[in-house]
């Protein structure tokens, strides 16, 4: 038997549920690494895997997911993964609002909320439940760690006030788009067959699920993300995008596919 392959994830990443998902629907055997935010960077095996890949003039992205085939072949990203599915390929205009609108604002506005100093709790939770090793576990036990985290976080994926506004419009705005190619007869987000996923519904539905929560979320690797885990505001934000054609969509697509493409332990 050919040796599985290994995936390296942040295990509540939704780039990362993309490329989760993709392997299970292709029914492609892998071990997951998921390594905690900030220690995928530094602790795990990801960016020497990434250069030794750009240094054969194969590799050019950074950070996780990444996948790696059991002869060795590595994939950068979600997309390529997806490629896996055989479910065809997401039209251009639909790919360019989800990798570079909804996937990233989604992180931002989730993280808002999340890395407040008043969220720790949270932010802590999330980690503790997470499968990752017992040194993960224990530095992500240091409060003072767990905060240069989550404030670089900040930084780098949230920012100032008039930043968050702007991501806030954009995301909403691309809600609408998506929403208008959700209404079309023939729509890229639903199959012939009703009973069947294309590739533009199964990326839609991992990169948009931070805004809805989904049960099924990660198929099951981590404990389900509770409404109540949130501020009050932003609970009234998930409540909403759950009432909208594209939340309940999301919510549709995982309830009736996502386990079903777990494989049996």
């Amino acid at each position: 038997m050919a040796n599985p392959g290994e995936l390296y994830t942040i295990p509540f990443s939704h780039y990362c549920e993309l490329a989760r998902w993709s392997l299970h629907i292709a029914k492609i055997p892998f071990t997951e690494y998921p390594y905690l935010p900030g220690l995928h960077m530094f602790f795990s095996p990801v960016e020497r895997i990434r250069k030794r890949a750009r240094e054969a003039g194969t590799g050019k992205g950074s950070g996780t997911p990444l996948y790696v085939t059991g002869n060795g072949e590595v994939f950068d990203d979600s997309w390529q993964v997806l490629k896996l599915t055989g479910l065809g390929d997401v039209p251009e205009d639909v790919f360019q609002t989800l990798n570079y609108v909804i996937g990233p604002r989604t992180r931002s506005v989730t993280y808002s909320d999340l890395l407040k100093d008043e969220q720790d709790g949270t932010f802590y939770e999330f980690g503790k439940t997470a499968p990752v090793s017992w040194w993960q576990h224990f530095l992500w036990g240091i409060s003072g760690f767990r905060r240069t985290v989550a404030g670089k976080m900040w930084d780098q994926m949230v920012g100032d006030a008039e930043r968050q506004a702007k991501g806030l419009q954009d995301l909403e705005e691309a809600i609408v788009k998506l929403e208008a190619e959700l209404a079309k007869p023939g729509s890229c987000f639903k199959a012939s067959n009703p009973d069947q996923l294309t590739a533009s519904a199964v990326a839609l539905a991992a990169l948009f699920a931070p805004a809805v929560l989904p049960p099924e979320y990660t198929g099951g690797l981590i404990p389900e993300m509770k409404l109540e885990s949130f501020s009050p505001s932003h609970q009234q934000r998930i409540n909403s995008w759950r009432e909208r054609p594209l939340g309940k969509f999301t919510l549709e697509v995982y309830r009736k596919h996502r386990m079903a493409a777990v494989p049996a332990a």
